[in-house]
């Protein structure tokens, strides 16, 4: 899909930001936190992480696209080249209440700063699909074996503290 036919569908860049980044996320977001409203229950932090984790894939894999104009070139009739993830305050806000509050009720600190690590893993997901075959030059992982990777990076930096 080019650029072009992107912005004259959606008819300015802000409209397709807010359509492809910032409601995606904010209903994944609600419909995680309504699911799961409790982030201190036993197995919280395992079961639901890994399904998030996959859900923001699928969310940057099946808009890849529209992320790739939004982030890479101009908008035909000029203005900035790339978004920031401003729109997405609600979904960092929330992710990060979910992985403090599982840290305060262990009595423990997390060892990093939660807003840049949940930022970070966001961007990581995001890299993965949209910068995958600079990543991967000579051969492009599975796409199951990169979910799982992920899964399994995001469940042990952002999933809270360790079981006892």
């Amino acid at each position: 899909m080019s650029e072009t036919l992107l912005f004259r569908y959606h008819g300015d860049k802000a409209t397709l930001y807010n359509e492809v980044v910032t409601e995606p996320f904010a209903r994944l977001m609600d419909d995680f936190v309504r699911r799961n409203p409790d982030p201190t229950a036993p197995g919280f932090s395992e079961a639901v992480s890994r399904p998030l984790t996959r859900q923001v894939y699928e969310v940057f894999e099946e808009n890849s696209a529209m992320f790739r104009a939004l982030f890479t070139g101009q908008h035909p009739a000029g203005g900035d080249a790339a978004p920031s993830f401003k729109g997405l305050a609600h979904f960092f806000e929330q992710s990060v209440d979910q992985v403090s509050r599982r840290y305060e009720s262990a009595g423990q600190t997390p060892t990093f700063d939660l807003d840049i690590g949940v930022r970070l893993g966001l961007g990581m997901i995001c890299a993965s699909v949209l910068l995958r075959d600079a990543l991967f030059p000579d051969s492009v992982p599975d796409r199951e074996a990169l979910i799982r990777a992920l899964e399994d990076i995001i469940q042990a930096s952002l999933g809270g503290p360790a079981p006892d």
